[in-house]
């Protein structure tokens, strides 16, 4: 099959004559924005410099920023999925008066422009009605809330319309919310606060807001738990909280606390959120250690700490674990039926057999890595990526349940064991823009909808993927093959020198005939066909697709190329036995068909 081509059809070009310029320039005008709009930035930056109105809104569905360098006087409300919106204003409303909706990887940036320092004041979903019913910000999925005052003395940041004492002004929303509220000096000279008092206000439990809010700082991204003034009059916004950092097996259940120096229970203990800082390890010893009410979010932060040996445990309640840039290791069997939600920039590693966990898990943000069988429970319980983030598994690691893989996440089988797999694509308003990479050598044993990539590892290119069930391919799935090195099935072996596929149920195919698999080329540096590396100048063969639950091949294969056409040659597919084979034939630069 000839490879697919994109062609330039027309190229039109514009000439101004300078004399018809107008004498003093263009005059900006404001744009206005008068019902929902989406506004897509295909992952680079839409600087807005004019004065946004109107009465509609924004829908922000994929990566990249929307910037606006005036404050914006819309009053419809925004839908923001991924990617941020970003104000660079001093005073106003940042972003209009409008509700705000933040879910999977939405985020907010408030980063004043500071050419000439003042102090910053600004506010977001400030709509009013009546002291109720006003505007709120929420949250459901992997988002943030950045403050960088940068060389101006101060910054503030104020949320919510709502400020009759009755009606939240900062919501959660949604299975797994989190919220990392990023700024180096959160409570001091950059503050982020919310809009009127008790009620209106994030709710205290044991002296800490909800453990899926959490403060972040410094170039590690350090995670901390914070606190919020109960009262108007002293209303300074998030801070960070206290802690106990005394012996852990002296803290009480309803205390926060903060490992400073290595700990080892003696006993059983309970504490209401937990912090462990770099380096430093709580050692069970055999022991349980309780984290969380059992009623509500259990939080554990890991600034490059760890917990090994014995069992943590949080009951009917779901934990939130963050882990900063240094990441964290937990080494301990984990109890609760409520799931977990990882988030942060770090790896979360998870390396003991967990068979009593139930509940869902979510990957927020940073990677979660599993060494042991179980490690999440049993194949009742799902773990979902979100766009960006990334799960290993290594070698013994298994995940027993399905793994729902959002476009942009990343599936790395380093030996490990899955059970069935769903990998999505992120879509735009005309379909699938980005999928999800399931990469490197292991084994799916269940089921896989496969809506984006397979790949080999990312560091060798090569690696077997074994499939005990049936792939299913859908619209935007594609099978990368890598070719570090120039050797073919003579030279070479399938697995080792590049990737491949093996499928081992008797039903198994690879795509079909209304949905091809893109086949996709992605060969070492300078040592494609079109290199002049005398490797091209003859025929090759690989082994890419084996079908070992079937005595033929054919007919199972539906692959396509988008990849160029390349002078010296042409790609196909053929059939050996139940091995489908991908074949170059040299043509010495004629016509490739």
């Amino acid at each position: 099959m000839k490879a697919v081509q994109g062609v330039l059809e027309q190229v039109f070009a514009i000439h101004v004559d300078a004399s018809q310029l107008p004498y003093y320039g263009f005059a900006r005008r404001n744009w206005k924005i008068d019902s929902q709009k989406t506004l897509n930035t295909g992952g680079g930056d839409l600087v807005v410099d004019t004065q946004v109105t109107g009465a509609g809104g924004i829908d922000k569905l994929d990566e990249g920023n929307l910037v606006f360098r005036k404050a914006v006087a819309l009053a419809g409300n925004h839908d923001i999925r991924a990617g941020g919106m970003v104000s660079s204003v001093a005073t106003g409303n940042a972003f209009g008066t409008g509700s705000i909706a933040l879910s999977g990887t939405g985020n907010l940036k408030f980063l004043p422009d500071d050419a000439v320092p003042t102090a910053v004041s600004l506010s977001v979903a400030s709509r009013s009605r009546l002291h109720k019913d006003g505007a709120q910000l929420s949250f459901s999925g992997g988002n943030s809330i950045e403050l960088r005052r940068g060389a101006n003395p101060s910054l503030s940041v104020k949320i919510g319309g709502n400020s009759g004492n009755e009606v939240v002004n900062l919501v959660e929303s949604g299975p797994a919310p989190t919220l990392v509220i990023k700024a180096d000096d959160l409570g001091g000279t950059e503050n982020l606060l919310v809009e009127g008092s008790g009620g209106n206000l994030p709710a205290l439990t044991n002296g800490i807001v909800s453990a899926n809010i959490v403060g972040s700082s410094g170039d590690a991204q350090d995670g901390h738990f914070l606190t919020y003034p109960a009262s108007a009059e002293d209303n300074g916004g998030f801070r960070y909280a206290t802690a106990f950092t005394g012996d852990i097996n002296s803290a009480a259940a309803s205390q926060v606390y903060q490992a400073i120096s290595d700990q080892t229970l003696t006993g059983a203990a309970s504490v209401y959120a937990l912090s462990i800082g770099d380096g430093l390890t709580v050692h069970d010893a055999g022991q349980t250690l309780s984290v969380g009410s059992g009623t509500s979010a259990a939080g554990i932060i890991l600034n490059g700490g760890s917990l090994s040996a014995g069992t943590l445990a949080w009951g009917a309640a779901q934990a939130a674990i963050y882990t900063n840039a240094a990441g964290g290791t937990i080494d301990a069997a984990l109890a609760g039926s409520g799931g977990l939600v990882k988030f942060g920039p770090g790896e979360l590693a998870l390396r003991a057999p967990s068979p009593g966990l139930s509940g869902s898990t979510f990957v927020n943000s940073g990677t979660l890595a599993l060494s042991a069988a179980s490690a999440l429970g049993g194949a009742s319980n799902t773990l979902t990526l979100l766009p960006g983030s990334g799960l290993r598994v290594d070698t013994g690691g298994t995940v027993a349940g399905t793994t729902v893989a959002n476009g942009y996440s990343t599936i790395d089988l380093n030996g490990g064991t899955l059970g069935a797999v769903d990998i999505q694509s992120a879509s735009g308003p005309s379909g699938p823009i980005q999928g999800a990479t399931l990469r490197g050598q292991g084994t799916v044993t269940g089921n896989v909808v496969l809506n984006g990539y397979l790949a080999g590892d990312p560091n060798s290119g090569a690696g077997t993927l074994t499939f005990d069930g049936l792939v299913k391919a859908e619209a935007g799935s594609a099978f990368i093959w890598s070719l570090p090195v120039l050797v073919d099935n003579s030279t070479g072996t399938a697995g080792s020198n590049w990737n491949q596929l093996v499928f081992t149920n008797p039903s198994a195919t690879f795509g079909s005939s209304s949905q091809y698999v893109a086949l996709f080329f992605n060969f070492g540096k300078g040592l494609d066909p079109n290199s002049g590396n005398a490797f091209w100048k003859t025929d090759h063969a690989w082994t890419l697709f084996t079908f070992s639950g079937q005595a033929s091949a054919k007919g199972l294969v539906y692959v396509y190329f988008p990849s160029e056409d390349f002078p010296q040659g042409h790609f196909s597919v053929e059939y050996a036995g139940n091995s489908s084979v991908l074949h170059y034939s040299y043509t010495g630069g004629a016509t490739s068909n």
